[in-house]
């Protein structure tokens, strides 16, 4: 999305407002990294250089733009305290190992909001959080969305943090999309069986406890075959499935799109049409 790997080739289309990214050179890209797109990646640990202070790390892309040294560390000071760092202004000096696995993940996020991006896309960021501390970082995350109207993409398997951050879920499995739909439709009527399976899997405090687990593994993305990539381990395939790929249909849930040949109140194209 952000060209961050040159050697990767993107098809299709990438579109940020009205700009095409697929097919930006590295130079306009850089022009959008950090001031239109921001980046949370998964583990913050390894996404911090542990030889440089946070202060300094959290000041690059503004330093980069051309803000004095003075006018940048004020920024991040006060970015760091709307994140809820205490005594910011102090712990600008410290280095990453000085700083809990929460705080972390804090100074990630102010890496990425310093610049006032318009889009934040968040990776897994609460995976090596213990459930407290990721309670903590989903609410500031939501708070600062919020307060600064910034749009989030949010990339994760945990389906407690879709219910209570998404608006809108987007379900992708062997790297393709099989259903978007709003997060209340996702809980209370999901289409695909896959997003059946994934909330089936889900634990639950009341009745049965016994989890239902999808039979099969994922296939490789280069072994996909010429049909839906779920057919194999889907208890409704048919040859049609593994024959054909079905597109994404409408279905009759306001906005609801799924990539199923008999998912329930799909709508045929022609009757849209």
């Amino acid at each position: 999305m952000l060209g961050l790997d040159p050697e990767m080739t993107v098809t299709g289309s990438i579109r940020f407002g009205d700009r095409e990214l697929v097919g930006l050179r590295q130079r306009e890209l850089r022009r959008i990294r950090g001031r239109g797109i921001g980046m949370v990646f998964q583990d913050p640990l390894s996404a911090l250089n542990p030889l440089m202070r946070i202060g300094d790390q959290i000041a690059e892309p503004l330093r980069g733009s051309g803000l004095s040294r003075r006018a940048a560390r004020d920024k991040v000071r006060r970015t760091l305290e709307e994140l809820g760092v205490d005594d910011a202004a102090a712990r600008l000096g410290a280095y990453p190992h000085e700083f809990s696995g929460g705080m972390r993940q804090r100074v990630v996020l102010a890496m990425a909001l310093v610049s006032e991006p318009e889009l934040l896309v968040a990776d897994e960021p609460t995976t090596a959080l213990d459930v407290r501390i990721q309670a903590q970082v989903m609410a500031l995350l939501s708070e600062v969305a919020a307060s600064r109207d910034l749009g989030v993409l949010f990339i994760t398997h945990d389906v407690g943090v879709v219910g209570e951050l998404a608006d809108r879920v987007v379900v992708m499995y062997s790297g393709r999309t099989v259903e978007q739909t709003a997060v209340g439709d996702f809980f209370r009527r999901p289409a695909h069986p896959y997003t059946r399976g994934l909330l089936a899997a889900v634990p639950r405090l009341t009745g049965d406890d016994r989890l239902v687990a999808l039979t099969g593994a994922p296939p490789a993305p280069t072994d996909r075959g010429p049909g839906c990539a779920f057919a194999a381990r889907c208890p409704f395939a048919t040859e049609l499935c593994r024959a054909e790929r079905p597109p994404l249909h409408p279905t009759d849930v306001d906005g609801a799109l799924v990539a199923c040949h008999y998912a329930p109140g799909v709508v045929p194209l022609e009757v849209i049409a």
